[in-house]
């Protein structure tokens, strides 16, 4: 049967805990011939029933999907398919969602959506509620200690998370630490699209307090007041990095790019502060299809090469850029440098000549600006 408990601790690997460690989670639980073989990602937990007591006894909780780490921290909530009546092993399905009221994506106490019909509906003692962290005395559990003291405690790290609104279509994942991938449109047709956010912007939500544990963390909104924001965020040009994929988004327009606005078409876009691309062996950017795109090469050899389409020539300086460059035809490369012969001019000064080498030449493909 489905059941509701309080997490006291999740187990990354057992095989890499101290022995204090694995004595401190003996101390949460009876089971010690069953914990030593928990695979990644196994939670001890205690539930939370009428027939619990101070002494109701911990049980493990293996994850419930494969290849799926869902987040889930010491003091939350969390359901479970029990099947220890029966003697077997039983499971955990994911966190427990609550009232909008005390819900948070970074962490989750349940307890404030419980105490909160006690308090008055105004904004004062709204973030007073989201400042604390109460103990109910649910199933024994000192909540203040599980939260502070589990082995897990030292994974966690408390931030502003903004939960993201989601449409009816979309299919999102979200981590405890503003990260999502998103799956979802435009609004338009044949706009399918995917967004891969770290950073997720707070500055669309209500305002940020701090919590009895020093952390920092978004007011959770008014029951029966709208004078908070709705804790709920949307995606903006003001994340901190993002990956768009789609098949159709005016990435020029979104983020204000100014020069030639390519319109709504099938984009990938990155946004970020910094951009690294590593490649062991050659990295090559193409533009266009068939026998005539242009390109740049990172070659592994060290050499770049950039070709312009046979309809195109290198712009360098901007699109105005309408000045050729003159050179030397008997230009030699060794070693990572290039020398060439001086250019000689003509009797009359003339650089450049047409069909006189010595001279230099002027470049066909390339146009600076001046």
């Amino acid at each position: 049967m489905f059941e509701e408990i309080i997490v006291l601790e999740y187990i990354t690997c057992y095989r890499d805990l101290t022995i204090d460690q694995i004595g401190q989670i003996y101390a949460n639980t009876k089971l010690r011939e069953s914990i030593e073989s928990v695979p990644n990602g196994t939670i001890i937990g205690r539930p939370v029933s009428s027939s619990s007591t101070t002494n109701s006894e911990s049980r493990i909780y293996y994850p419930f999907f494969s290849h799926i780490n869902l987040p889930i921290k010491a003091g939350e909530r969390a359901w479970v398919f029990d099947r220890s009546h029966l003697g077997r092993v039983s499971y955990w399905l994911s966190r427990k969602v609550t009232d909008d009221t005390a819900d948070d994506l970074n962490f989750t106490h349940d307890d404030r959506a419980l105490s909160y019909l006690n308090l008055d509906n105004t904004p004062e003692r709204g973030e007073q509620n989201t400042r604390v962290f109460l103990d109910l005395g649910r199933s024994g559990v000192k909540l203040t200690t599980t939260r502070q003291n589990a082995l897990c405690r030292s994974d966690f790290v408390g931030e502003p998370v903004v939960a993201l609104k989601s449409k009816s279509p979309d299919l999102s994942i979200q981590g405890s630490n503003n990260t999502a991938i998103v799956l979802t449109n435009n609004g338009e047709e044949k706009s399918a699209t995917i967004e891969i956010v770290s950073g997720v912007s707070t500055t669309d939500v209500q305002k940020i307090t701090t919590n009895s544990d020093r952390n920092s963390e978004i007011i959770k909104p008014i029951r029966g007041s709208d004078s908070n924001t709705t804790s709920a965020g949307t995606l903006t040009s003001d994340d901190k990095s993002r990956v768009t994929v789609s098949s159709l988004f005016n990435a020029d327009d979104y983020y204000s790019l100014t020069g030639d606005n390519s319109g709504a078409q099938p984009t990938i876009s990155l946004k970020t502060d910094g951009i690294r691309i590593v490649a062991k062996n050659d990295l090559k950017i193409v533009v266009g299809e068939g026998e005539d795109p242009s390109s740049i090469i990172l070659k592994s050899d060290g050499n770049i090469i950039i070709t312009p389409s046979s309809a195109g020539v290198i712009k360098l300086g901007g699109e105005d850029a309408n000045a050729a460059i003159l050179a030397s035809p008997n230009a030699v490369q060794l070693a990572g440098t290039v020398t060439g012969v001086p250019i000689v001019s003509t009797a009359g000064g003339i650089l450049g000549l047409e069909g006189q080498s010595a001279t230099g030449v002027f470049s066909t493909k390339i146009l600076v600006k001046v």
